[in-house]
């Protein structure tokens, strides 16, 4: 099996979730044959594409601490008519109104990060690419890091040497992103 590329949630206030439907239907999105799959509340993702109009189908795959399988093409899950986005089920529904940010969003945020993160360490994942959070709302919920790049150092620094494998940050412009060396390039110009 292909490991799969996870995309974190983000705030799901913000704009990380039309970004990433944006993407799917973008055709210089590059994986790399890698899948594709958003750790995130499927319904939360639904909404936002039915809302803002984005024809993308997204599916939800098992629930559970383990990284799910993508069904195999022709099991019936895929629409045929509309591309399609995997999500791997956060624990917890995630009800949010785009553009108000929340201290309720943080339980789901870092659990996106959290899971990802883990996934990765662990080798059942190739990489992740982290969907922008709302860091005032982290902090205000108790989170002790400034960002993205402290909280994934954090939680590579006590795992990696278990798990064999090498997670960096690296900085695109003024975006941090962690991923495994061999996670192919992810750097399709977007204009969204």
């Amino acid at each position: 099996m292909t490991k799969p590329l996870l995309v974190t949630m983000g705030d799901p206030a913000g704009i990380g979730g039309e970004i990433l439907l944006k993407a799917v239907l973008d055709p210089q999105l590059n994986t790399a044959g890698q899948p594709l799959i958003a750790v995130d509340d499927p319904a939360r993702l639904q909404q936002l594409a039915d809302e803002l109009a984005i024809p993308v189908a997204v599916i939800a795959l098992e629930p559970g601490d383990d990284v799910p399988s993508i069904p195999a093409a022709g099991s019936g899950d895929e629409a045929q008519d509309k591309p399609v986005l995997y999500v791997w089920p956060l624990p917890m529904p995630v009800a949010a109104k785009l553009g108000e940010p929340s201290v309720n969003h943080a339980p789901a945020i870092t659990a996106s990060i959290d899971r990802a993160t883990a996934a990765v360490l662990t080798g059942a994942a190739a990489a992740l690419v982290t969907n922008p959070i709302a860091k005032d709302v982290l902090l205000q919920a108790g989170f002790r890091y400034p960002g993205h790049t402290e909280y994934l150092g954090h939680l590579a620094q006590s795992a990696v040497h278990d798990a064999g494998g090498t997670l960096f940050t690296h900085r695109a412009g003024d975006r941090a992103h962690t991923h495994r060396q061999c996670a192919p390039d992810l750097t399709p110009r977007f204009n969204y």
